[in-house]
């Protein structure tokens, strides 16, 4: 019979940060003076006032049209920043209500476990902490904090691997090699059973292994110990599961 287990993991959480860009000197005096030309024309017009000598510092109108151009893609880039921190800053000022809505919305069929001590709440799929060979994830979410994935990849069985490496194929595809950390499996053992537990934060490139295979046909999990390795096919309703994890931190992420 499958004992019910749950590896939390860590709770490490990122803070939005809390400030604006400032717009540079150059892109200030574009938006008093309206142009480049019209930037060189007041220029020219003080160089004359102050005479002769001060005629070496007349700006010509082609050069200054040159550097609008340059200032006119730095300023893009500023705004683009811009817009993208204030959207930031709306997602932190979301008030209690609203951000419960959202994460009611985002996280609807997953199975919430609440650790009252650490602050933190789980969201998993239905039947995802049950102790079972597989390739799992779930979320985690502290209190004022954003979202975090978490990956496991679970063996259990009658007899140890040891296992310290997995590889994953998805449709023909080789979508994940990894070396698990010492320090991020857990062993245990009961009644005639062994489980071996690598619960990590997924980087990059092994988010993008979960989306493939949530979305394949067909999928298998190898972990491979020094002296024994075992096969396992991802089924279905496991596919099905992490489809609904990633889903749901997709949407957290967006909003929070």
């Amino acid at each position: 019979m499958a004992t019910a287990a749950y590896s939390l993991g860590r709770t490490d959480c990122a803070e939005f940060p809390n400030h604006f860009p400032a717009k540079d000197s150059v892109g200030t005096l574009r938006v008093l003076f309206g142009g480049g030309i019209a930037l060189a024309v007041i220029v020219n017009v003080i160089a004359g006032l102050a005479g002769p000598s001060a005629s070496s510092f007349a700006v010509k109108p082609s050069s200054i049209d040159n550097a609008s151009i340059a200032t006119e893609t730095n300023s893009s880039s500023i705004d683009n920043n811009l817009t993208s921190t204030i959207a930031v800053q709306m997602k932190s000022h979301m008030d209690d209500k609203e951000r419960a809505r959202v994460l009611a919305a985002a996280t609807k069929g997953l199975k919430r476990k609440r650790d009252e001590m650490e602050k933190v709440t789980f969201y998993t799929p239905a039947g995802g902490d049950t102790l079972k060979t597989q390739v799992g994830a779930y979320l985690g979410l502290s209190d004022g904090g954003s979202p975090y994935l978490r990956m496991k990849n679970v063996y259990y069985g009658e007899r140890w691997i040891f296992f310290q490496s997995v590889k994953v194929l998805a449709d023909d595809e080789i979508v994940l090699e990894k070396v698990v950390s010492r320090r991020d499996i857990t062993r245990d053992n009961a009644a005639g059973s062994v489980w071996e537990i690598a619960d990590y934060t997924p980087n990059a490139s092994e988010v993008l292994a979960l989306e493939k295979i949530s979305r394949a046909k067909n999928a298998t999990i190898r972990f491979s110990g020094r002296d024994r390795i075992f096969d396992h096919n991802i089924s279905k309703a496991e596919r099905t599961a992490l489809q609904s994890v990633l889903q749901a931190h997709a949407k957290l992420k967006a909003s929070f």
